[in-house]
Parts: structure tokens; sequence; C-alpha cells
């Protein structure tokens, strides 16, 4: 059922998909004894159903502006059952604030494969990376993934790969002229220091480790089934996979070297495991496979709040 409903991009399909993640906020705030008694309670509630409605917004645009699944909603529904696994990112944080950016910047990345307006798409992408950096430091490392694009499809290192590098450190500038000029340069330090840590005793967390298990079975399997359809693929499709598994490994690199807990940054690899676990379910031939992918990622998401 699922499956099928989610086969093709229609309207009924992203409503549905909006109404998902409203359950999620609200199961989360439930878990956290937020009663709506007020006008600020409502606010909060509302607020995050934007701020993650915006994100899987411009994941949608993403993927259907580069072709990085076939026109379907599976990818977008993986998105937000990540959501649901791991709620701990339905928050107004540094991390999600610098994700919004990040995600700007990828609308940009991605799109560097038309090769249209590219000078303005690396100063840009690089752009929304300084200001993701500013927010949340460990998410600078995203400015690889742009190089990364540009290898892959510009092909040729030319003087237009220093764009995304100026791009990066324009807001960093501007933020520092700004420090400077108040005398508060100590906070410039204090917001761009990069805090490593390498503490991994939050993977002790069933609310954690299950539903980590349960992706990264589902992203090996969706590793071998691209790499055995390579022939049949199209080289547009490759280079695009490609560009999502670097992304992928930055995600997991920022993750786990964060100083913030693992439960929050894991917001850095929803995009790259949406786009493999969505491509995994598209390449399955029987249904059935498909549908005990979907509900168990969906039967997980209801079920950890109670084991």
């Amino acid at each position: 059922m699922l499956a099928r409903f989610f086969k093709k991009s229609d309207p009924l399909g992203f409503i549905s998909l909006l109404v998902l993640l409203a359950i999620y906020i609200g199961i989360q705030m439930f878990m956290k004894v937020l009663v709506v008694n007020n006008i600020t309670s409502f606010a909060i509630l509302v607020g995050l159903f934007v701020f993650f409605s915006s994100f899987i917004i411009f994941l949608d645009f993403i993927i259907k502006k580069n072709n990085l699944t076939p026109l379907n909603y599976y990818a977008i529904f993986i998105f937000v059952l990540l959501i649901g696994l791991f709620p701990s990112v339905l928050s107004f944080s540094k991390v999600s604030y610098s994700y919004f950016f990040i995600l700007l910047a990828a609308r940009r990345i991605y799109s560097i494969q038309t090769k249209k307006q590219l000078l303005l798409k690396l100063f840009d992408s690089g752009f929304y990376v300084g200001i993701a950096f500013l927010l949340f430091p460990s998410s600078g490392l995203f400015l690889f993934l742009i190089l990364v694009s540009y290898s892959i499809y510009i092909h040729v290192i030319g003087k237009d790969v220093l764009l995304p590098i100026i791009g990066f450190f324009t807001p960093i500038f501007i933020a520092f002229t700004y420090f400077f000029i108040t005398d508060n340069v100590y906070v410039f330090r204090s917001i761009t220091e990069l805090n490593i840590s390498f503490d991994y005793r939050v993977f002790s967390d069933r609310f954690l480790y299950v539903p980590l298990l349960a992706i990264s079975i589902f992203c090996f399997f969706g590793l071998i089934k691209l790499f055995s359809n390579r022939h049949e693929l199209g080289v547009q499709w490759k280079n695009s996979n490609k560009l999502v598994l670097f992304h992928l490994l930055i995600g997991i690199v920022i993750s786990l070297t964060s100083s913030i807990d693992v439960d929050k940054t894991i917001l850095f690899i929803f995009l790259p495991v949406s786009i493999l676990i969505g491509n995994l379910v598209f390449l399955i031939q029987k249904y059935w496979i498909k549908q005990i992918i979907l509900f168990t990622l969906l039967a997980l998401t209801f079920a950890l709040p109670f084991i």
C-alpha cells in the first residue's frame, strides 16, 4: 500500500507527508511533557512544523530539479521517517539552523551538473556553507562537497574553483568585521571554535542504535543495488550518486566528531540517506519487499518510544 501510494509524485502524497511530520512533532512534544495550554506552547509547535516543512520542500526541490531519484515520493517519505526515528532533531538549535543553510547550499551544489549560471552557483553554495559554519563550525566541511561537485561535473579544475572559497569566507569576514568594530572579537572566536569530540557513549542508547542499525542495513543494500545496476544507469545518475555518497561521508564525519550529541547532528546525513534508501525502494521490483522496508521504518518510528 505505502509503496504504491508514494510511487508517484502528487499533491495528496505531499500533504500526507506533512501530516506525518505534524504527528511526529506532536509525539515529541508529548514525550517532553509539553502541554499545549498557552499561546507560547502552540507557537513552538507551529514554528517547528513550518521550519521542518521547509526542509521537506527544499529536499523535494533538490531531488526533482536534479533528477536524484525518479519522480516518486520514496526519498521524501524516508526523510520524514528519519525525523520520526531521530526525534531529537526536532528543535530550534544551532545544528538545525545550520542545516537549513546546508540545504540551501545543496540546492546549488547538486545543480552544478547543469552548468547554467555556474559562477553564481559556486559563489552562492560557498556563501551558504559559510553562514552554516558561523552557526555550527563543523558544517564548514561541506565546502569540500562543493569542490567534489565541481570536479565531478566540470572535470577541469580552473580558477572558478576559487569562487566557493571566496563565497565561504565572505560571511565569515563580515561577521569578524562586525565583532571587531564592536570590540567583541572574543565572541567571534567562541562561535567559530571547532569543538571535536569522540565520545560515543550515546550509542548505548537503544533510541539511537536501533534506528541507526536499521538505516545502515538499508543503506548497505541500497549501495549494493546501485552498484549491481550501474551498467543500466545513465552517466548523470552515476555522477549524482557519487556526489550523494560524498555527502553521506561528510555527514557521518560531522556526526561522529562533533561535541554535540549524535542524536542531533545525525540530521546532516538525512538527505543522502533518504536518496539512497529511496532509490533502493524504487529499484526493487517486488512490491512486497518495498512494503517491508517502508513499513519496518514506519513501525519503528511509533514503536521506539514504547520499547
